[in-house]
């Protein structure tokens, strides 16, 4: 059911969305994935960001000068990064796989 209402949508899809739809499909758990794979992705996915915060701390506390170029580097890629992904979601909606019938939830 899932495979043909895809079907019908890719010709509606222009290219970056559909290469969206694909990267999420492969992604996304199977209904016979593990418990321990699913809560190994959920572990990741809300506690592997702190990581980052963590290693710029190291960076400036234990780097130097080097290591302070390196985490006001780091933290200024960060801060252009999130103002673009901004502009970028503010002038193009995009759902999330969520808010359409796209795999199992």
């Amino acid at each position: 059911m899932f495979e043909t209402s895809v079907r019908v949508m890719m010709p509606m899809i222009n290219t970056p969305e559909l290469l969206n739809l694909n990267w999420f499909l492969s992604l996304h758990a199977s209904s016979g994935t593990s418990q321990e794979l699913i809560n190994f992705a959920i572990l990741c996915a809300q506690y592997f960001l702190f990581i980052i915060p963590l290693i710029l701390l190291g960076h400036w506390f234990l780097g130097g000068k080097e290591g302070h170029k390196r985490a006001l580097s780091a933290l200024v890629t960060i801060v252009v990064a999130l103002l673009l992904a901004f502009v970028c979601a503010t002038f193009w909606f995009h759902p999330r796989p969520f808010m359409v019938p796209l795999g199992h939830t």
